[in-house]
């Protein structure tokens, strides 16, 4: 904590000391939901809870026609994580690699890299995938875990309701209303990875019907070992950060206005490579930036359904150490629903427009500068009752223009049949897209120093300024079943067929950097996939205090049409066949949790052109123990990858970090609200 403490921004913690200081001004505190409610409800009624990513409205987790996975505030808390990343490792069909102490690879269903770009990932519905890089800088968003509700996990093609990108699945991060987080919070937790974390909370009702949460966080992270040299990582991490959420109802409409600033550095060390001699370099960069945003949101219930609009701007601005990337972003959108007898239509129309600025290097440069891009969007989609509590037949669709590759189209048609009231089973046909980024249509990345394979010229990606979008032909199916109060199990399986995925194509005439030859490897659609496999969940409470939760995926993938030359390398290998999770939460008496989690990720074997990127499976364990002696404090102790000192979870496909082994953990934490 010292560390934190003698940062050069103390904004953060001043910040927390006056929400802290200020507290007897304000009205008894009331926190949310009794975190502990999981363990007291039966799993009949956990299946009614309600999410909103799936059909862009409130459905019951039992109706709902995907493959849902929905992470709660007390599962995160229980889990002991101390990141987004992590806890989405509690989700089925996720797959999460650590590549070092600040940075993720993130993905559902497959193609998993340090910017898995067939991930749509929101924070309260405001999208946070990077348009210059084609995936979500986890490192830049980091979400105080106390300020979250739930996260829900869409498993499968969403492009059909919230557009490109949306491919493999989507991440909906929510947060608490600022009604639901009244009172103050002060968290504080330290231990020999996690050098420390503090956050500050308090909210307020400024009047029966308007709520105010602000907040304040700062965390410093250690870097993990060097898997190279063996040594100290250079990826340690530290960010503070500063943020309001304030919540009104006027006449029957709901407001809300949130925003948040936060700055970093994230530590990287990168074999970098140039045109020109010494052609290779090994860069130490502290990968500072600054992101912040401003999101408000309307609704408008009624009897027949709601209209709601949403607005953010988002400012983001990071310097990766070979180029420094600077965009901002307006996005608007409306949406309508209609509940009829037998429909249940939902209507909206978006725009977004962004403007970026590039600051190449010698290592990354674009052929352009900077440049402003438009999306235009609309989406349609109506849930049709065939047979009451029998049959739902779901048909939609989204229509996009954006500026790179022009109209898109993203129908979907899903199908529900409950035949009892504990079995719900689903399918669905999909089509999704994915559109190319700034990065794979503008920039040149030198990857490799002079060799005999590149007849002793350096490698370079090369963008394609035609680069066409990405496409996705999908088949989903799943069963739900409540077996009785106490157990429920989920079963989902797919099958995928990827066209005109990006791949790297060899070129046959080298490319000049002024004076500089070099080989260029161009960036294009280059390769069809089809992958296919299983996942299965289970949640049990043998007991009224112990909960056992279990889930396992098989995943396989294959290349197929692939342009002469064009490598596969990039995903196939880069997800492991099988990952399972075991989960136990014990409450030994009122005052003293026990939780364990156990995890088996089996290895990634590399492509077929890169058999030394292996890593090999491992299996981890953490485990925590807390202490409430009542119900305004909780302190806890929390190990992390107990069963080893230390193992890599991932190579690098894109940028080329030096490798770093995550290492075994401890912290201890405590929690205060008042």
């Amino acid at each position: 904590m010292e560390e934190i403490m003698r940062g050069k921004k103390p904004l953060t913690f001043l910040l927390g000391l006056a929400l802290a200081s200020s507290s007897a001004s304000f009205a008894a505190p009331q926190g949310p939901n009794d975190i502990d409610s999981v363990l007291k409800l039966s799993l009949e009624e956990l299946m009614q809870i309600t999410v909103t990513s799936a059909s862009k409205k409130e459905q019951s987790l039992a109706q709902t026609t995907a493959a849902v996975f929905v992470i709660k505030a007390n599962d995160i808390r229980r889990s002991g994580a101390t990141s987004v990343p992590e806890a989405l490792r509690l989700a089925p069909g996720v797959q999460v690699a650590a590549i070092s102490q600040n940075k993720w690879s993130v993905s559902i269903r497959g193609f998993n890299s340090r910017f898995s770009n067939k991930l749509l990932v929101m924070v309260d519905g405001r999208a946070i995938y990077s348009a210059g890089f084609s995936g979500v800088f986890w490192e830049h968003n980091d979400i105080p875990l106390n300020n979250i509700e739930r996260i829900e996990v869409i498993r499968g093609p969403g492009g059909s309701i919230w557009g490109a990108n949306a491919v493999n699945g989507i991440i909906n991060i929510i947060t608490y209303s600022a009604k639901d987080t009244q009172g103050g919070l002060i968290s504080a937790a330290a231990g020999n990875e996690l050098r420390g974390v503090g956050q500050a909370r308090y909210g307020w009702a400024l009047d029966e019907e308007t709520h105010l949460r602000l907040h304040a966080q700062a965390k410093s992270i250690d870097g993990g070992q060097d898997a190279v040299t063996g040594g100290k990582g250079w990826d340690n991490w530290k960010n503070q950060q500063a943020g309001f959420r304030l919540d009104a109802t006027r006449g029957g409409d709901n407001y809300s206005l949130q925003g948040n600033f936060r700055d970093y550095r994230a530590g990287d060390r990168i074999a970098a490579f140039t045109a020109a001699p010494p052609f290779a370099a090994l860069l130490n960069t502290d990968g500072v930036g600054q992101t912040g945003h401003l999101l408000g949101r309307w609704e408008r219930p009624a009897d027949n359904g709601s209209h709601s609009l949403q607005a953010f701007i988002e400012h983001n601005e990071t310097d990766m150490g070979v180029v420094r990337y600077r965009i901002d972003t307006f996005d608007l959108e409306y949406q309508q629903q209609i509940i009829g007898d037998k429909h249940d239509l939902v209507w909206g129309l978006g725009y977004r427009t962004s403007k970026d600025q590039v600051t190449g290097t010698p290592y990354l440069l674009f052929s352009d500068t900077g440049k402003a891009f438009s999306l235009y969007s609309a989406f349609i989609q109506d849930d049709i009752t065939l047979v009451p509590e029998r049959w739902r037949l779901t048909l939609g669709s989204r229509f996009e223009h954006n500026d790179f590759t022009g109209f898109e189209v993203q129908p979907n048609v899903r199908l529900l049949w409950t035949p009892t009231a504990q079995d719900s089973l689903w399918a669905a046909v999909s089509r999704a897209v994915r559109t190319p980024s700034r990065g794979e249509r503008a920039s040149t990345v030198f990857i490799a120093p002079p060799s005999i394979q590149t007849f002793g010229l350096p490698l370079a990606t090369v963008g394609d300024p035609n680069m066409a979008a990405e496409k996705l032909t999908a088949l989903d199916l799943g069963w739900r079943r409540q077996w009785s109060a106490t157990l429920t199990s989920d079963v989902a399986a797919f099958y995928y067929r990827h066209a005109d995925l990006r791949g790297g194509v060899p070129g046959t005439n080298p490319l000049f950097l002024g004076i500089n030859p070099y080989l260029p490897l161009y960036v294009t659609n280059a390769i069809g996939a089809e992958s296919y496999g299983l996942e299965v969940s289970a949640d049990w409470l043998p007991r009224e205090n112990w909960r056992l939760q279990a889930n396992a995926s098989l995943f396989q993938i294959n290349a197929r049409d692939a342009k002469p030359g064009a490598q596969p390398d990039e995903f196939i290998g880069a997800t492991p066949s099988h990952q399972v999770s075991l989960r136990s939460s014990l409450d030994l008496t009122p005052q003293v949790q026990w939780d364990v989690w156990l995890r088996k990720v089996g290895k990634l074997s590399g492509g077929p052109n890169t058999p030394g990127d292996e890593v090999p499976g491992y299996t981890s364990l953490d485990m925590r123990l807390a202490w409430k002696p009542n119900r305004e404090l909780e302190i806890s102790l929390v190990g992390q990858n107990l069963l080893d000192s230390s193992h890599p979870e991932i190579v690098m496909t894109t940028i080329s970090s030096v490798p770093v082994k995550i290492e075994r953990g401890a912290y201890l934490k405590a929690d205060w609200k008042f």
